[in-house]
């Protein structure tokens, strides 16, 4: 059983002063991003932090859960005592806790048959009676329900009851710049290398990264970089090498794009009736340049020429 580190000065600040606007505001800064996936998050997070009621976290390994449980202590009733973190296969029922805290179990679906009752007589009791907050995660909502006859379904109703769920990376990809900027600061500042940033090439090929290992994974992948740079400006090769080491293939990060690039280009050259020109004017790019993508791509030249003369055949009937 593990006290929380010490969350920012920031958040403390804000928690102290209960204000709905600040309150946002340090959300923002600790769940980032802006789009509808994140923004619903912090909604969620904001409305339910400041009740006794127990909370399900549901929400991929990596995808922030622990930053969620975090702030919903921050800004919650027991906020001036301590946030306990418990992994659920190491919670015994005779385990004694502070008088007023915020409880955190990780993979509640983990624990034992004979915690399970420690835990339901607790959420039986009327919220805030034994001065805890009670918090635990999962996977998914649906893997309480998976975890079959070990699992006791009183147990898995109460805690179902106010689930918010995290969502992965993969749901917030217009996120990941923003992501990726605030943990070049944040991990910056920690390790003593300030204003670091990356390159638009690196940025890039994070863009087009898988990340099963979610917001934790790039986490490791841009702290790792910014220890191994040897200067304020993180590059491509250095980021494919590192994403490589976490089991991303950066051939199939190649693959990807080089498909949706051929996929677009047929579209424009289907849309402009196989006029070279006027697919380049789209696409930003010169004759050539189109040229060489079609050849790169393996577009038969006589595939567009055929579109071209309907085209004009078309025009002359019309």
């Amino acid at each position: 059983m593990d006290a929380s580190s010490k969350l920012p000065a920031a958040v403390e600040r804000v928690a102290s002063r209960a204000d709905g606007s600040a309150i946002r505001q340090a959300l923002a800064s600790r769940l980032v991003g802006r789009s509808q996936a994140v923004r619903a998050l912090r909604q969620r997070i904001e409305g339910m932090a400041s009740l006794w009621i127990p909370v399900l976290l549901c929400g991929e390994p990596g995808s922030g859960r622990r930053t969620a449980a975090e702030c919903l202590h921050a800004f919650g009733p027991t906020a001036k005592g301590e946030l306990v973190k418990i992994d659920a296969t190491a919670v015994a029922p005779e385990v004694r806790l502070p008088g007023t805290a915020t409880v955190y179990v990780e993979d509640v679906e983990r624990l034992p048959r004979r915690t399970q009752r420690w835990w339901l007589e607790r959420l039986r009791m009327a919220p805030g009676a034994d001065g805890v907050r009670w918090i635990a995660s999962t996977r998914d909502c649906a893997s309480l329900r998976q975890s079959g006859p070990d699992f006791d379904p009183e147990l898995e109703r109460l805690l179902s009851r106010y689930a918010i769920r995290v969502p992965p990376l993969r749901e917030r990809a217009a996120d990941l710049p923003l992501l990726v900027a605030d943990l070049c600061a944040r991990i910056g500042r920690a390790v003593g290398r300030e204003r670091v940033r990356i390159s638009p090439r690196a940025l890039e090929l994070l863009a087009h990264g898988h990340w099963p290992g979610n917001v934790r994974e790039l986490e490791d992948v841009i702290g790792r970089a910014i220890v191994f740079s040897s200067g304020r400006v993180i590059r491509r090769p250095l980021v494919e090498d590192l994403m490589a080491e976490h089991g991303e293939s950066v051939g199939g990060i190649r693959a990807d794009r080089a498909l949706r690039e051929r996929e677009r280009l047929i579209e424009e050259l289907r849309s402009s009736g196989g006029n070279v020109a006027r697919t380049a004017e789209v696409l930003g790019k010169t004759r050539t340049a189109v040229y060489r993508l079609i050849a790169r791509h393996g577009i038969p030249l006589s595939w567009h020429r055929r579109a071209q003369g309907r085209r004009r055949r078309r025009a002359a009937d019309s």
